[in-house]
């Protein structure tokens, strides 16, 4: 028979029957001296549905606190279109001259283990082989590209710098870098911009470019580059490697 509750009666949890001798039992057998042991796990219980209830009302949203994160961050590092003045980038091709304005232009940076924010191509000149890896964080590629270059940088560890430089907006480098553990400095903003437009007629997410000896050396594909190829470049067994092809100043290039 169904029984409706008065207004502040709640659902007893366990429901005692009576003896044929009157005295009280309760479910697993107990007599009524065991109540109190019943009422004590009723309150536990009960607490446990509350709290169980209002947690279903108010669940917990795990994207607060990356929303939050993303609002320190655009706090940093604003959603900024860049659109650089160019009339002094003048394209390079390979065989040319780094250009002074090149290697001293500042380059805002990111994840830079010895804490710089802020660094020149200048930095790395006496590098035999300087890197620059042009990537975002929607372009797989791309970071396969970076990876690849730090597993190669590791093992011609003090001959390869690589420099990874982030064409997208700032705010998504430092904690894509920091998740994928990369420890290097990424260069972020408008430098990485400009030194993009040097050796690429339009903003090219995944070019790589290759200095040595204060040239030019390379634009290759990075499926091209292997241990053993990269090896070769730093004898000086190799003095060339397969060109990217797209995106390249030059004629019949």
């Amino acid at each position: 028979m169904k029984r409706f509750l008065s207004a502040g009666e709640g659902y007893d949890l366990f429901r005692k029957r009576r003896s044929t001798n009157n005295i009280s039992i309760y479910p697993n057998g107990c007599h009524k001296g065991s109540l109190r042991y019943f009422t004590d796990t009723q309150r536990v219980i009960g607490k446990g549905l509350l709290v169980g209830f209002f947690l279903f009302l108010s669940p917990y949203d795990p994207t607060q606190a990356q929303q939050s994160d993303r609002q320190r961050d655009l706090a940093r590092f604003p959603m900024v279109k860049y659109d650089p003045d160019l009339k002094e980038v003048v394209g390079l091709r390979i065989g040319d001259v780094i250009p002074d304005q090149l290697w001293q232009l500042p380059l805002w940076v990111v994840n830079d283990p010895q804490g710089r924010d802020t660094v020149r191509l200048r930095d790395f000149a006496e590098q035999e082989l300087i890197v620059l890896d042009f990537w975002a964080t929607w372009c797989k590629p791309c970071i396969e590209s970076v990876e690849k270059w730090i597993t190669l940088s590791q093992q011609y560890q003090g001959r390869i710098t690589l420099l990874p430089i982030h064409l997208d907006f700032d705010y998504k480098a430092l904690p894509f870098a920091e998740k994928r553990g990369w420890e290097l400095p990424v260069a972020i903003g408008e430098g990485g911009v400009v030194v993009n437009r040097y050796f690429f007629t339009a903003v090219n997410v995944g070019g790589v470019v290759l200095i040595k000896d204060g040239k030019v050396f390379a634009m290759p594909r990075s499926r091209d580059c292997t241990a053993e190829s990269i090896g070769a470049v730093l004898s000086g067994q190799l003095d060339s490697l397969p060109l990217r092809g797209d995106f390249m100043y030059g004629e019949g290039v």
